[in-house]
């Protein structure tokens, strides 16, 4: 496969392996993955070092350690400060562009791999739109990008054992053209973003997705770059994330 970024025209040190999720965001030394092309139907487990594949040249790739490195400072806050560390309070202050950046740059990963579903038949080659947005900071309509979709989490009521460590997610189709895919509901270690890649603002289509795997979208607060993610449990500190724009 050629470099998903080759449209910069700037393509250099040959090709080479991308982890299809940053692998800063887990921790251990093995992931279980299903849905993938090699694991479409049952989970896998393998090394975290063999979830790569050859879809960007060495330059673009490590252009993309800042973003990979805001994930895995939220994925650490979630397990270590939110779950394990219930009664106190903390906070994090994180960048929202880079967070947007990463969940792009995944959604984008995914749709080149065919992983986006099960029954993805084709890979997708990334917009110019978004790659010059993720590498060169070019600019994007509003709609595109990250939205947080609150849920019921309360620290207090949730065990480190017991939450869903990781990333999975669920392809967004347009209603109207049911082959369009035009973003991704992401639950990042129980934090539920969407990513959409639709120049339209989506809280309200975001709304009408209903109940998808047991969540109910259109009873949530939906926010377009949120500023401000809080945790907050009856016997518990408040928790929060903030993000700067």
């Amino acid at each position: 496969m050629k470099c998903w970024a080759s449209c910069l025209g700037d393509c250099a040190q040959g090709m080479s392996r991308e982890h299809y999720v940053s692998d800063g965001i887990f921790d251990g030394e093995s992931i279980t993955a299903i849905g993938l092309s090699w694991c479409r139907h049952d989970p896998c487990t393998i090394p975290l070092k063999g979830a790569v594949a050859k879809i960007l040249c060495a330059k673009h790739n490590s252009a993309l350690s800042d973003f990979d490195n805001e994930a895995a400072k939220l994925s650490k806050f979630i397990m270590y400060d939110v779950y394990l560390q219930p009664s106190t309070e903390s906070v994090i202050r994180l960048q929202g562009k880079l967070l947007e950046k990463w969940a792009l740059k995944t959604f984008i990963n995914l749709g080149y791999l065919r992983a986006l579903h099960r029954e993805q038949p084709n890979s997708i080659e990334p917009p110019d739109l978004l790659v010059q947005y993720i590498y060169c900071d070019g600019n994007i309509p509003e709609g595109i990008g990250l939205y947080h979709v609150s849920s019921n989490i309360e620290a207090s009521n949730i065990e480190a054992s017991n939450i869903e460590a990781g990333l999975s997610w669920n392809v967004i189709q347009c209603q109207d053209e049911r082959n369009r895919i035009v973003g991704l509901n992401m639950m990042f270690y129980g934090v539920r973003f969407v990513v959409s890649i639709e120049p339209l603002r989506a809280e309200g289509k975001i709304e009408k997705m209903g109940v998808v795997d047991g969540f109910d979208f259109s009873t949530t607060q939906i926010t377009y770059r949120p500023t401000d993610i809080s945790f907050i449990g009856a016997s518990t500190g408040r928790k929060r994330i903030e993000l700067d724009w």
